[in-house]
């Protein structure tokens, strides 16, 4: 294996035309190595590791430029040691979990979830700095994870997460979730899961904090404290003590802790769903989900997304309407691929609320399959190995789920690599599928 040691200052620039992209890239059978105080800028680059990343806890990877989308991704492990984001424009996107050692600064530019997990591991001390309206977390799918011992705390805000804790408890380790997604049509894209070892008798004070470039249409003078015991459903108003200068809801007399959201008091969340999974069947995906109880429910809009983040309707099934007693319904896809699955309910009036998304791939792992290079610009080179057959029905879909190119593909050397033009497609993000009679395998690349 391949090392690189990295001692230094480094820089990694490029001139963005909106055409080209440099790529900070770690590739296959190399092993790079960060000591402690080194500083990485990429200045309108990308950075993807493929390989074995060691960085140390205090080195630091810097974004920079105005290229609409930078991007952290790669199929090996990624944990920096602190992420800074400093851009004059466009925003940074993960597009595989990503894990931090001591901190997240924002200085200027967005980071986007893109459907995936910012997770706190090690140290402590790891958090936010800086987040504000103009530079914060955005995407409408994924969540950050900051683990964190609670001990008697005191307005304690783990990893400036965005809500802080009050208790003459011990809660002990906690886990603190910080979800991006939007329970209902006129929420504030945050749903955060509190999770303590100790969870009964806490008395405790619970401050939310948000931002106005969150507030997603809703009246900021309504906002409320909205409670649901497992996320998918059930929501319930508990008021809470707004500061619209401070931006804050604060709630007291808290003796156990569940999931909550940001809605105005006047929101629509009509569905206690006790219930909603999606599972590989004989010909697709199962779809089944329970309610415990229906308030002027009108339907269910089952909804599929290739990337969590474009959603399109698969079907709409008829509600029972109003009933507290359990429902089950149920709905099949007979595409098996690696997709996210939602609910639109939508009430008598209109109003509607998502439930929480899941994600399922049918398709086993038999197969080792390469995207290259990625971003594409005319052409890409797909490699498959563990395949024995001598041609491939391959197809590329766009991020909305249009079926852009397809053809079944002939596969003439030992090592099972083709090349595909893509010069006519557009500049975005694709979905390439390749299949058998028996198996399914989805790569995502960006056409630049």
């Amino acid at each position: 294996m391949k090392k690189i040691l990295l001692t230094i200052l480094i820089m990694v620039c490029a001139s963005y035309s909106g055409l080209t992209q440099a790529i900070f890239r770690v590739s296959p059978g190399t092993e790079m190595l960060v000591n402690n105080g080194v500083r990485i800028v990429l200045n309108n680059a990308s950075f993807e590791n493929n390989g074995s990343l060691g960085l140390g806890s205090v080195s630091r990877f810097v974004f920079t430029g105005n290229n609409p989308v930078a991007t952290i991704g790669g199929t090996g492990n990624i944990v920096f040691g602190e992420l800074e984001l400093n851009k004059s424009a466009g925003v940074v996107q993960i597009n595989r979990l990503v894990s931090i050692f001591t901190g997240v600064n924002f200085v200027s530019g967005n980071l986007d979830l893109n459907g995936n997990t910012f997770f706190f591991v090690a140290d402590p001390n790891g958090q936010l700095n800086g987040e504000n309206n103009n530079s914060r977390i955005i995407g409408n799918m994924g969540f950050v994870r900051k683990p964190a011992t609670l001990n008697a705390p005191s307005a304690v805000n783990p990893g400036n997460i965005g809500v802080s804790i009050s208790s003459a408890q011990n809660l002990g380790a906690t886990t603190i979730d910080r979800y991006h997604y939007a329970v209902s049509g006129q929420n504030l894209r945050r749903v955060f899961r509190l999770a303590p070892s100790n969870n009964t008798g806490l008395n405790a004070t619970l401050q939310f904090h948000y931002f106005d470039a969150e507030l997603n249409g809703a009246d900021e003078n309504l906002l409320s404290i909205w409670r649901s015991d497992n996320g998918t459903g059930g929501w319930t108003n508990l008021g809470g003590v707004l500061n619209t200068s401070l931006n804050t809801l604060t709630l007291s007399g808290v003796n156990d802790l569940a999931w909550y959201t940001i809605a105005p008091s006047n929101a629509a969340l009509p569905v206690k769903l006790s219930a909603f999974g999606a599972t590989c069947d004989t010909d697709g995906v199962l779809l089944k989900w329970q309610t415990a109880q229906e308030q002027n429910v009108d339907y269910f809009e089952v909804q599929s997304s290739l990337n969590g983040v474009n959603w399109s309707a698969l079907a709409t099934i008829d509600a029972a309407g109003n009933t507290n007693t359990n429902t089950n319904y149920q709905y099949k896809d007979i595409i098996s691929d690696r997709k996210f699955y939602r609910l639109r309910i939508v009430d008598n009036d209109g109003k509607f609320v998502y439930s929480n998304v899941r994600m399922v791939d049918c398709g086993s792992k038999k197969w080792l399959t390469t995207v290259y290079p990625n971003p594409a610009g005319d052409i890409i080179e797909l490699t498959i190995n563990g395949v024995n057959r001598h041609s491939l029905p391959v197809k590329i879909y766009n991020s909305t789920g249009q079926l852009v190119w397809q053809q079944e593909v002939a596969l003439t050397n030992q090592y099972r690599k083709l090349t595909i033009t893509v010069t006519q497609f557009s500049a975005g993000l694709y979905f390439l599928i390749i299949t058998d009679p028996a198996y399914r395998q989805t790569i995502s690349f960006s056409k630049q």
